[in-house]
Formats: C-alpha cells, sequence, structure tokens
C-alpha cells in the first residue's frame, strides 16, 4: 500500500488559472457593454420625460422655453466641465422654466458636446414653434441611429430636428451647430 498523495502540478495550476482569467474577462467585458446600453437606454427615456414636458409647456405658452425667456443662448448644453449650470447658467434656467413640467431634469455631464456636456436643447428666438433636444450616448446605439435624426451617436428629438433635414442635407442639416444666430448649420 502506497502513502503517495498525487497533487496537481505547477503547469495544470497555471494552466487552470489561465482558463478562469480568460473566462473572468470575457464576462467582464459583457457587463461593460450591458452597463453601456442600460445608460444609454435611461438617457433615452430621459429625453423622451423632457420632450413630453415641452409639449405641454408649448400647450400653455405657446412656445417652447428659449432665448429671451432668460436663457441668454439659443444653445443651451447641460452641465459640463465643472460648471454646474452650463453655459451662461442656461441650463439651470431651462430647469427653472420646466419645473411646474417635469420634476428632475438630467444633469448627466461626461458627454461629448462642449466642455463634456450631454445633454442639448436648442430653440432659436426667431422660431420659438421649434426646439430640438439631443442626448449624446456612450455606445452605438440603435435608437439613436434611428431616430431621425443627423448624427449616429446623438438621441435627437423635436420639430427642429425634422425642419433642418428638410431644408437642408449632409452636415448642413445638423440642428446643433455652435452658430446660435442659425437654425441649422446651413441657415435659417
Amino acid at each position: 500500500m502506497s502513502n503517495h498523495v498525487r497533487g496537481f502540478t505547477l503547469i495544470e495550476l497555471l494552466v487552470v488559472i489561465a482558463i478562469i482569467g480568460l473566462l473572468s474577462s470575457i464576462v467582464l467585458a459583457s457587463l461593460s457593454s450591458a452597463r453601456t446600453r442600460a445608460n444609454d437606454t435611461q438617457r433615452v427615456a430621459a429625453v423622451k420625460q423632457i420632450q413630453n414636458a415641452l409639449e405641454i409647456y408649448y400647450l400653455n405658452n405657446g412656445q417652447y422655453p428659449g432665448a429671451g425667456q432668460g436663457i441668454s443662448s439659443s444653445f443651451v448644453i447641460a452641465p459640463h466641465s465643472g460648471v454646474a449650470c452650463g453655459y451662461n447658467n442656461d441650463w439651470c434656467t431651462f430647469e427653472t422654466a420646466m419645473a411646474s413640467y417635469i420634476s428632475k431634469i438630467p444633469r448627466d455631464t461626461a458627454g461629448s458636446f462642449s466642455g463634456g456636456g450631454r445633454y442639448v436643447y436648442k430653440r432659436n428666438a426667431s422660431r420659438p414653434d421649434l426646439y430640438a433636444l439631443g442626448v449624446s450616448m456612450d455606445g452605438t446605439n440603435s435608437a439613436a441611429a434611428n431616430d431621425g435624426g443627423t448624427h449616429q451617436t446623438l438621441y435627437e428629438v423635436g420639430p427642429l430636428v425634422e425642419y433642418c433635414k428638410s431644408k437642408y442635407s449632409g452636415n448642413n442639416a445638423l440642428w446643433y451647430n455652435w452658430d446660435g444666430g442659425n437654425l441649422c448649420n446651413g441657415g435659417n
């Protein structure tokens, strides 16, 4: 009778550890992708809530909130680069204008707009009947690609989006340009 106990060799242990590491990295990668999709889905839902509130605002006021109503620019970007209320405090002014219509407007700051803002709202003073609202997405998102807008990673809604697409094409149809005087890149 032999008292010889056989254990695992060093190579067998290294192979098992390598397999576990490979499986762990695959699981973590898929979790990260699921987290990105979940965050983008929340952003789309937030935009739809804001859109509903904007429509109620319009029914009550005959125009959408914008320049000339305490909001200093036609292009309002959510807080970015440590600026709590966005450029010229416009996001906070937008929140105040919408307070009776929606309980909370998002303040997600890690986006792709100027300085990092994620949400953007535009309503030009010359066309108070048109607005656009968008949110930059983290990943390639079918909601952004199929929203009828002009940008593949920006979920965009509102009558201004359709207006710009019907008047111009290509980059000229973009509503989210930085020129406050124009509704679209191509002009008014």
